[in-house]
């Protein structure tokens, strides 16, 4: 179905060690379960992430990839994560997989967000595959070729929201473009990421520990 794969990974010259090998195992499954091209695509301290993702997406499509998997630098990509979002992804005729990832800061709720009567909700779960409306570009598989074809660029944007105190992300305007499109999006809670920030990793082992820090930390300001 697909024929050229693009790992793009947006980098920072801060990248932490912790995640070097699991971003290296995560290249070489892809590379050995992907039976067509595989690419790698970077780039390095462009900021905002707008930039960035718009970059990496128009080097991947002026290449020819008609797939393309996004891996942050601070991802500890799990083992089998490609297969398994692939495998999501082909199977179901989806447009976008997202692997599970828990955001960084209390209360290390998951990015994942799904339609609740006229708003948005924060979603989650501990296994199985969940149609969501958007989520954090983490680690995610999509079909360029898709994107391509029913999207218009530019395909992302930091942009002010409608309340000036707040920002909408460009991996939540993404999203809605391809929502809008008619575009599926699963998650994989199957694929359950790490998410390092000022080394310490939210995960499945670690969220319990650090809400409990939080909420101590809270008691203890307030008296």
């Amino acid at each position: 179905m697909f024929k050229k794969l693009s790992i793009a990974m947006p980098l920072v010259q801060g990248l932490p060690a912790e995640v070097v090998e699991s971003l290296l195992n995560g290249v070489l499954e892809a590379r050995k379960e992907f039976e067509g091209e595989v690419e790698i695509h970077t780039c390095v301290d462009l900021f905002p992430y707008d930039r960035a993702r718009n970059f990496l997406f128009g080097e991947s499509l002026e290449s020819g990839c008609d797939l393309i998997w996004c891996l942050d630098s601070d991802c500890l990509v799990p083992k089998g994560a490609f297969t398994k979002l692939y495998a999501t992804l082909t199977s179901r005729s989806a447009q976008a997989v997202l692997a599970h990832n828990y955001m960084r800061g209390y209360p290390y709720v998951s990015s994942w967000f799904s339609p609740l009567g006229d708003t948005f909700v924060h979603s989650s779960a501990g296994s199985g595959v969940h149609k969501i409306r958007s989520g954090a570009f983490h680690c995610v598989l999509i079909d360029l070729k898709w994107v391509k074809e029913n999207m218009k660029e530019p395909y992302f944007k930091y942009t002010p929201h409608k309340d000036e105190e707040y920002r909408v992300m460009e991996d939540a305007w993404f999203f809605k473009k391809m929502g809008e499109s008619s575009g599926l999006v699963l998650g994989d809670a199957d694929v359950r990421t790490g998410h390092v920030y000022t080394r310490i990793v939210v995960s499945d082992k670690t969220i319990g520990v650090l809400r409990k820090l939080q909420l101590t930390a809270l008691e203890e300001v307030d008296l």
